[in-house]
């Protein structure tokens, strides 16, 4: 395990829900600043980790993003 990354990934997924909590605001400065922080943040993370575990993450980031993807879908059971 690796705590850094963890506490990274933790970071950016902590961005993106401000980035989704904020994104009804007025200017939508708050929320761009949220996804920037976000993007950055995944960039850094990305970069430190070697090729194995990028394989890894991304078959992670493929099966969560899914999951995520058809449990907000609106032909969901619990509707939109």
């Amino acid at each position: 395990m690796d705590p850094v990354g963890n506490a990274l990934a933790a970071l950016e997924l902590r961005a993106l829900r401000e980035a989704l909590e904020t994104a009804s605001l007025p200017d939508g400065a708050r929320s761009r600043k949220a996804v920037e922080l976000a993007v950055a943040v995944h960039d850094y993370r990305w970069d430190r980790l070697d090729e194995v575990a990028r394989t890894i993450e991304r078959s992670k980031e493929v099966v969560e993003g899914t999951a995520k993807y058809t449990d907000n879908s609106p032909c969901s059971a619990d509707g939109p």
